[in-house]
């Protein structure tokens, strides 16, 4: 009597580059138009969601550079700049606010705008959103993808060296963003592996060289007042100690 043949369970294959990316892109699009709407009713963590997204939406459209022509890749681009320039001098702020508060320098911040004051984005999103739906992605392919992420890896590791060599805090807010845009790839690459060990290392990476520029900002804040010599001195001995700490994990990522 023979013995039952198994059948090897079946296994979905990988959707189409084209398609999938397609999918991401308009997704971010539609929860951006929804934080758009709800910035009214929770102004500071709707500003903070939208930015975020533009970020994605943009490391995410680099996936995509070989199929998009270069006059379309700046449309979206400067789609993508009109949502997030506006927002730029609320979310400083903020950032600006808590970070004098740590150090008890407060008392030396002007009166921020009212929340109310923050502009309606729902008009750009549109067209973004417009322009997107229009996007012809169909010769993405799967190795498109993998290249244009291990050129983003190699733009990382090179943001890292020229912050090594200058220390200044232009160079590792410029490295910051190139780690943003490779979490942001890596995460949508790998769906649901937010636990993995790389994407930790990473989002972490990026937490100290955001806490890096939030010490500059208030450096550059400082430097206006002639009696904040001890603060200021005080404030770049942390930022150095950061950014010591932020090399020593970004050797670690580039591996």
């Amino acid at each position: 009597m023979s013995a039952k043949k198994t059948r090897k369970p079946r296994t979905a294959s990988p959707p189409a580059a084209s398609a999938w990316l397609k999918q991401l892109l308009q997704q971010l699009a539609r929860a951006a138009m929804a934080d758009a709407r709800r910035m009214t009713q929770f102004p500071s963590s709707s500003l903070h969601a939208l930015r975020v997204r533009m970020k994605k939406l943009r490391a995410l459209l680099r996936l995509a550079d070989a199929v998009i022509p270069a006059g379309t890749m700046d449309s979206l681009t400067i789609s993508i700049r009109e949502v997030k320039d506006p927002l730029a001098p609320a979310r400083d702020a903020e950032v600006l606010r808590k970070t004098a508060t740590r150090f008890d320098a407060a008392h030396t911040l002007p009166h921020s705008a009212a929340d109310s004051a923050l502009p309606d984005l729902q008009p750009v999103l549109r067209r973004l959103q417009q322009r997107l739906a229009r996007l012809d992605l169909g010769a993405l392919q799967w190795t498109g993808i993998t290249q244009a992420h291990n050129k983003i890896r190699r733009r990382t590791r090179k943001a890292m060296k020229r912050s090594k060599r200058s220390g200044e805090a232009s160079d590792f807010h410029r490295w910051r963003r190139r780690v943003k845009d490779l979490y942001f790839q890596r995460l949508a690459l790998h769906g649901n592996a937010k636990g993995a060990k790389p994407l930790r290392r990473l989002r972490k990476l990026a937490r100290f060289l955001g806490n890096v520029q939030d010490l500059a900002m208030l450096e550059e804040h400082l430097g206006r007042f002639t009696a904040a010599d001890a603060l200021l001195s005080r404030i770049a001995s942390e930022r150095d100690a950061l950014q010591r700490k932020a090399l020593r994990k970004g050797r670690k990522v580039a591996k």
